[in-house]
């Protein structure tokens, strides 16, 4: 190889690595996400919202008559709704659970097969433990046996079991299939 050639590589080695220079210079990388914490130390536990569960559900527009039964569930996240705790370090999101429920008792004890409007009556003005999942809470039930749970949680409860307490009677069931409920006699 001449000297002239040699010369004529290395310009073209120089040309093309300054070229690769700029070009990987002038690419746009994607800004970083924002972190809210520091990603060396442990994320804190996330702190429920500081506003009543009652008017969260307001504020969610799951505030249904006491007769429309069953399971709701909206997802939604603590700082788009504007209900961020200041104690959190960045955005949560969060399950609100409402189940609208009846109690009835049956004048008969055991296995029954059917049932007329007779055989039952309202679980009147009780005061009704529950748990759903890990999540504790009572309500009071009305004069016609209607109750209201509500429950905040960091992932749905759809698949988890609720269990109602009265006294010392209980009673386990999927928390979706909870609407209207007949109990024993003596739960009454």
């Amino acid at each position: 190889m001449t000297k002239h050639q040699r010369n004529s590589l290395l310009k073209s080695v120089i040309l093309f690595s300054l070229l690769s220079l700029f070009i990987g210079c002038a690419t746009i990388d994607r800004p970083e996400p924002e972190v809210t914490y520091d990603p060396t130390q442990p994320r804190p536990d996330r702190v429920p919202p500081n506003i009543s569960l009652s008017e969260l559900r307001d504020i969610l527009r799951m505030n249904h008559r006491k007769n429309d039964l069953g399971f709701q569930e909206e997802k939604f996240n603590e700082c788009e709704v504007g209900v961020s705790n200041r104690q959190n370090s960045g955005c949560y999101d969060w399950h609100l659970t409402v189940i609208n429920l009846q109690l009835l008792c049956r004048n008969s004890s055991g296995t029954v097969q059917s049932l007329s409007a007779q055989d039952l009556r309202p679980l009147r003005n009780q005061n009704l433990q529950w748990r759903l999942g890990r999540v504790p809470g009572q309500t009071q039930l009305d004069r016609e046996g209607y109750g209201q749970i509500l429950a905040l949680t960091p992932i749905s409860p759809r698949n988890h079991y609720l269990r109602l307490t009265s006294g010392e009677n209980f009673l386990r069931m999927s928390a979706a299939s909870a609407r209207f409920i007949v109990v024993p006699e003596d739960w009454c």
